[in-house]
């Protein structure tokens, strides 16, 4: 399951595949849940685009850290899923 935002074309689309409040929710920019995204037509996921994860912040604003005891949750991230790390090039120096 991941979390998908409306792209800037998807005002032009006429949806009947999400209820009236997921769309509103795209169109003042929050984002979705969508469970199984290749279901949708193409017509559809051309206009949504993947939301990049966010940090979990505390009542305070300060960010909150990973709990090491829970291997299969990231407490630092909203939603629990940490962004994939990028992948380092090796170089001349």
């Amino acid at each position: 399951m991941a979390k998908y935002k409306a792209a800037k074309t998807y005002r032009d689309l006429n949806n009947k595949y999400f209820g009236i409040h997921k769309v509103k929710n795209l169109l003042n920019g929050g984002s979705i849940e969508i469970t199984d995204f290749d279901s949708l037509p193409e017509s559809v996921r051309e206009h949504l685009v993947e939301d990049k994860p966010k940090r979990a912040r505390n009542k305070k604003g300060q960010l909150v850290g990973d709990n090491p005891d829970t291997t299969d949750i990231n407490e630092a991230y909203e939603g629990g899923k940490a962004p994939k790390k990028k992948a380092k090039i090796k170089g001349d120096k």
